[in-house]
């Protein structure tokens, strides 16, 4: 997918990360399950694995993984088993999640882009093509 073909560094993966979790509890809280987070999250965890030199399906797992804990937890204990867990697996996703924050990214160009910048910005990277047609 290109629209999620680039790469981003730990700080501002952090960061957004910290966000899209405060906001996902306060949806929760006020609302119940706040909508397909798992799509979001995509949005901001493909690039960071990008930066470490991993494909973004390495996020399939993880997104599916909740639905396989809910299963499970339900063939053993019913509903309330169901929803607890798909709750500790909330949890363990969100473990690795945060772990991702602190693998440094690959200091060198790979195949989706130059090394990010450091420091926390949102503005996507530039190519080196629009980086040579600045200087030209």
């Amino acid at each position: 997918m290109k629209a999620l073909a680039y790469r981003t560094n730990r700080a501002t993966y952090a960061v957004s990360l910290a966000i899209f979790v405060v906001v996902v509890a306060i949806l929760m809280g006020t609302w119940g399950k706040p909508g397909p987070t798992e799509v979001i999250a995509a949005f901001i965890v493909i690039p960071r694995l990008h930066d470490i030199g991993r494909s973004g399906w390495w996020y399939v797992p993880l997104a599916l993984g909740s639905l396989a804990a809910v299963l499970v937890g339900f063939q053993f204990g019913g509903l309330e088993g169901g929803q607890i867990a798909g709750g500790l697996y909330v949890l363990f996703a969100l473990a690795l999640l945060a772990l991702l924050a602190l693998i440094p990214g690959q200091p060198i160009a790979n195949k989706w882009g130059e090394s990010p910048d450091s420091g926390i910005s949102w503005k996507r990277p530039k190519t080196p093509e629009q980086k040579y047609q600045e200087i030209f």
